[in-house]
């Protein structure tokens, strides 16, 4: 079983440096503001499957020590009318769409005493290329007791309203950028579809709702849902998955998908974000292109490229550039000194004389010619 540390503890690290400190400290202190207004903090980093709670964030839930585990045994402390909702919430963050509104829901601590709580989070990608989701805790008040017929009052929804009502995943999943679909996992029948989806793949939802991805043209490649199921069988979740799905008039688009697995009404479903990345690729290989044509542009006409990086004094030379220093006739990279072994030393104050110049940030460019003299005794004339 995992467990849930404090997250205190990950905020403070003997080895960082000065900077690092300061800045960890920043966060140690937001904590204990939100700790003094009873606003527990906390965060899943997906890939470590560890959730980390603050101070209060654990006294809201009645936890000691390091009593815990891992995601599921926060949907344990869960009351069982609640678990659905709270669950459905989550795969929802997983997925990629944010929460509008706070999940309010009730858990019972160790004391067994009821506690009415509100979730709130969003999705996060870190510099490091993970994901994880983060967001606040917080004590909320006992909802009134449901009215009587005679009253026509608005009651608290029932179990089985709350489920119903979290199947559309309120405003946040009409209102998202990215196409998002829930369809039965096994199936592929979908189940709902958001306005993105209708905008970007030209279906409105009564076309689709009720049929199958497979049947409705949505996979142009149906192996690509082998694909996606079998990653969705090894930890219940999806992350970049590319594929091609086809649109209502017979066009294609380049998609990433997320996305994860969620319960309704007993039925394993799945909650998918589409994104649209046909325009990135296409611009990829645009430049792929070009870069191709230059290429062969320097080839035909013998000409050889060289970059300089001046933190590392390290030079990058094509392979052209290399033969012509009579070096190998693969990419050159490797030391400024060594770029010039078969430059004569008079040669070579003329060559690094011109590339300091450049160095030194003064504006225009430079010209110097100069002779390589390669290991068989040739000698070649160059210009750069």
């Amino acid at each position: 079983m995992l467990k849930l540390p404090s997250l205190r503890s990950t905020l403070i690290h003997p080895d960082a440096g000065e900077d690092d400190l300061q800045l960890q400290q920043l966060a140690a202190n937001l904590l204990g503001l939100l700790e003094q207004e009873q606003l527990g903090l906390w965060c899943w980093p997906l890939e470590q499957n560890r959730l980390y709670l603050s101070t209060a964030a654990r006294q809201l839930l009645g936890l000691h020590g390091n009593q815990g585990s891992a995601a599921c045994a926060y949907l344990e402390l869960v009351h069982i009318d609640d678990q659905a909702r709270v669950e459905l919430a989550i795969n929802q963050l997983i997925a990629g769409a944010p929460l509008n509104e706070p999940v309010q829901h009730r858990v019972t601590p160790t004391n067994d005493q009821v506690r009415w709580l509100q979730l709130s989070g969003q999705r996060q990608h870190l510099a490091n290329g993970s994901v994880q989701l983060s967001g606040l805790l917080r004590e909320s008040h006992t909802p009134s007791a449901p009215a009587t017929s005679e009253q026509h009052q608005e009651h608290w929804p029932s179990h089985a309203e709350s489920r119903a009502s979290e199947l559309k995943f309120a405003a946040s999943f009409r209102s998202t950028p990215d196409s998002m679909v829930v369809t039965q996992r096994d199936s592929g029948i979908l189940i709902q579809v958001n306005p993105a989806f209708e905008r970007q793949f030209g279906w409105n939802a009564a076309q689709v709702i009720g049929r199958s991805t497979l049947a409705v043209g949505l996979w142009r490649n149906p192996a690509e849902r082998l694909t996606m199921l079998a990653a969705l069988a090894d930890d219940g979740r999806l992350e970049h998955l590319e594929v091609l799905l086809g649109h209502s008039d017979g066009s294609s688009s380049i998609n990433l998908l997320y996305g994860a697995e969620c319960m309704i009404d007993g039925q394993v479903c799945l909650a998918l974000t589409l994104r649209d990345i046909s325009q990135q690729r296409q611009q990829e290989q645009a430049l792929r292109d070009s870069q191709e044509r230059l290429q062969l542009a320097l080839e035909g006409a013998e000409l050889g490229l060289w970059d300089w990086h001046l933190p590392s004094a390290k030079i990058f030379a094509s392979a052209r550039a290399s033969s012509l220093h009579g070096l190998s006739e693969s990419p050159y990279d490797g030391p400024l000194e060594q770029f010039f072994t078969y430059i004569p030393l008079d040669d070579q104050r003329i060559a690094l004389a011109a590339y300091q110049y450049l160095r030194d940030g003064h504006p225009g460019s430079t010209r110097a010619a100069y002779c390589a003299v390669h290991a068989d005794g040739s000698r070649h004339y160059l210009e750069g």
